[in-house]
């Protein structure tokens, strides 16, 4: 939920941010669940798309068949690297995932939304950021076009939206070079703009930095 935290540190337009770098971001949690259904579940088979509900409905999502359905909704939407890289493979071995906090903070899995997440917006707030963003989101993202876009409209300077191509939500697993050319590009565009030279003849050992986002 790194996007969550990078907009909510920005509308306070803290000294020395030059810039916001937001991978697959959401700045409303219902729009977010209800685009991903409207937009990448509802291509699922029918039937597959009528178990999920009702799995959901039942809050069942301990079962066998969630978890099944909800590895090939991960395929599909979240990473489509096949195999998995290890780094994403390695997030989800015993203790490193504290399901306790995903609960509360996301819900029960990706493609579901309780606890913090459920009611929370940030749309009117970040009329308050003043420093330009870059908003990316996969082709396939769990985050839909819909989605990013609010962001972007919500922001006075964001860039246009930059949707990846083949890309999931982990669009720097599944695209990386495509990722890093964007935001060298916007690191470039911003950082002058933003005083990051007027930084480092002020003596600064780090100039202020763009602060870069992601994840889920």
């Amino acid at each position: 939920w790194g996007t969550v935290v990078a907009q909510e540190f920005a509308v306070g337009q803290p000294k020395g941010l030059l810039g916001l770098v937001l991978d697959g971001a959401l700045s409303d949690g219902p729009t977010y669940i209800q685009t991903q259904w409207r937009d990448r579940i509802s291509k699922l088979p029918t039937f597959t798309q009528k178990l999920l509900r009702k799995l959901e409905d039942d809050q069942d999502y301990d079962s066998k068949l969630y978890k099944e359905i909800c590895d090939v909704l991960t395929h599909h939407f979240t990473t489509r690297v096949v195999p998995y890289p290890d780094c994403f493979t390695d997030c989800f071995l015993p203790g490193n995932l504290n399901e306790v906090i995903y609960a509360k903070m996301q819900g029960k899995s990706e493609f579901t939304l309780g606890g913090v997440l459920e009611k929370w917006r940030i749309v009117e707030r970040n009329a308050s950021i003043v420093v330009p963003a870059l908003v990316m989101i996969g082709e396939f993202d769990t985050m839909t076009e819909e989605c990013g876009q609010q962001v972007v409209d919500s922001i006075p300077q964001a860039v246009p939206l930059l949707i990846v191509p083949r890309a999931g939500h982990c669009k720097l697993l599944d695209e990386p070079q495509l990722c890093c050319e964007a935001m060298a590009k916007f690191f470039d565009d911003c950082g002058p703009k933003r005083g990051m030279k007027r930084g480092r003849e002020e003596g600064h050992t780090q100039p202020p930095g763009v602060a870069p986002s992601g994840g889920t």
